[in-house]
């Protein structure tokens, strides 16, 4: 399914499947397209959905790398994405004018597994490439949604938190499957005895970080793989204006 400028498309009920792109949306000019997936069946080919963008054109051949045109607008939710080659959902290369300000919706699907780790390792986003937006695939569906899938996010955290958040040592141990950025003018607590294991990525900071820990119940910030090694996750960045 090829879905180009300014084309707005909803697929629902169907199998996607045994191809190269299952869903490919791309944009090529100002007027990227608009994509809905809802209740489908997305698997078995080389990317389930692949999102991208290019550099303006500016004639046969020449592209100038000045400006770059907008994502397309996708929402997928409902659908069953598993069990594609490389990647269940990539997130084309090519940086794009609205990086930071674009995330993907691909809340509550069912991603073939419950193991937040392994879900995450079938998504290429901007934890992968910061050149790239984000994928938002907390909370995700804990069955086929044939099957009554419900959703949850159990105890894995990824992406942006838009809110002020409290994270508790009762919450944790806390699975970190991807980069955190905190919100500019948003709080991230952290109460005392809090774990958070990180698989992969880091914890940026525009809003606000509160570490609450203390000398008898410390907040531990640690490798979530099974043989940790240093550079297991590249650790926490306070942005300008962060605190």
């Amino acid at each position: 399914v090829d879905v180009e400028n300014g084309t707005v498309m909803t697929v629902t009920g169907s199998t996607v499947s045994y191809c190269n792109n299952g869903v490919y949306a791309y944009a090529t000019s100002n007027s990227p397209p608009n994509v809905t997936l809802y209740g489908n069946l997305i698997g078995g080919s080389n990317q389930g959905v692949w999102v991208g963008t290019m550099n303006a054109w500016t004639g046969p051949g020449v592209y100038d790398y000045r400006y770059i045109y907008p994502y397309p607008t996708v929402s997928v939710t409902n659908n069953d994405i598993k069990g594609n080659v490389n990647w269940n959902v990539q997130i084309a290369t090519t940086a794009s004018s609205n990086i930071m300000s674009t995330e993907f919706d691909f809340t509550n699907n069912y991603w073939g597994t419950t193991d937040g780790v392994v879900i995450a390792s079938k998504i290429y986003d901007y934890t992968d490439n910061n050149g790239v937006a984000f994928v938002k695939y907390l909370p995700f569906l804990n069955a086929s949604k044939d099957s009554g899938g419900v959703s949850t996010s159990m105890n894995y955290r990824a992406g942006w938190i838009h809110s002020d958040t409290t994270w508790t040592q009762a919450g944790g141990p806390y699975i970190i499957t991807g980069t955190v950025i905190v919100q500019n003018t948003k709080t991230l607590t952290i109460q005392a005895g809090t774990q958070l294991k990180f698989q992969t990525g880091q914890l940026l900071v525009y809003g606000r970080l509160l570490v609450n820990g203390t000398s008898s119940s410390n907040v531990v910030m640690t490798s979530n793989r099974s043989t940790p090694a240093a550079g297991d996750w590249s650790g926490i960045y306070q942005e300008a204006n962060g605190s």
